[in-house]
């Protein structure tokens, strides 16, 4: 009895070490994605935490100092709703106004969203065209 128990009690330790690390390690990388108008209805209940925001990057609010790589814009969705955005690393080549980016990072108080990610989907040439039947 006691040989088994031996085994049994470093075992159970093991897999519930296992457990918190499979389950902690799922908290961290589970993002919320958000559109940039629900993050501007109510910001404040999102300052500080780590966020997904999707959107299109506004024609001419673009500032980009790709020596020092980086890069501010304003990131806009349908409903009108824009968020300034400050991202420092390297800028996707499909990287331009008006396509369609998402971003990591952290919203702070001065509600300026500050990306640690930044992602450029792919333009619309990408897209299979469709035929129209007559």
């Amino acid at each position: 009895m006691k040989k088994s128990l031996k085994i049994i009690i470093p075992g159970l330790i093991i897999l519930a070490v296992i457990t918190y690390l499979i389950f902690t390690s799922f908290k961290d990388t589970g993002v919320y994605y958000l559109e940039v108008s629900e993050l501007m209805k109510n910001p404040s209940q999102y300052y500080g935490k780590g966020l997904r925001v999707s959107g299109l990057v506004e024609t001419g609010s673009v500032t980009k100092k790709a020596i020092e790589k980086y890069l501010e814009f304003n990131l806009v969705d349908d409903s009108g709703a824009k968020l300034r955005v400050v991202y420092k690393g390297i800028i996707p080549d499909a990287f331009k106004e008006d396509v369609g980016v998402i971003v990591e990072g952290k919203l702070d108080k001065s509600n300026i969203f500050r990306a640690k990610t930044l992602l450029a989907k792919c333009p619309s040439k990408y897209e299979a065209e469709v035929k129209e039947e007559n």
